[in-house]
């Protein structure tokens, strides 16, 4: 059987057709959020030379999706990379990495659901519920 995702490709009539097809199946923009928390969170490997760490980390860098902002704009991101990065909760942590954006209103919700799930014993509830959406 052929995979549902293929079945436009069948109906393609160039290799300039196809290719726009898989191309728009497999090459997704990449998670600035994620992006931004492997960079953070990479560490030099054992036996690993200075010089391919620090291209590691400009290879990593790329999918960070660095824009031109205010120094405000700059301090609000600094502010939900340390939030995401530095949680307790690894549920929660997955799921904000897992994130394309995330504004204030959402670190805030999600930090109101930790500490109600802190206070209450059936945990999972909470955090099965979605944030809202920005």
């Amino acid at each position: 059987m052929f995979p549902q995702k293929f079945t436009s490709l069948l109906k393609t009539t160039s290799y300039d057709d196809a290719k726009a097809k898989l191309e728009e199946t497999f090459n997704k923009t990449p998670n600035a959020i994620f992006a931004r928390y492997q960079l953070t969170t990479r560490k030099q490997e054992v036996g690993e030379s200075l010089e391919d760490f620090l291209l590691s980390l400009h290879r990593l860098s790329k999918n960070c999706q660095l824009q031109d902002v205010t120094k405000e704009q700059y301090r609000q991101e600094l502010v939900r990379d340390a939030f995401v990065n530095n949680l307790r909760s690894p549920s929660i942590h997955m799921r904000l990495l897992k994130k394309d954006e995330l504004s204030l209103e959402t670190r805030l919700h999600w930090l109101q659901l930790w500490k109600r799930r802190k206070r209450t014993p059936t945990s999972t509830t909470l955090l099965a519920r979605s944030p809202p959406e920005m």
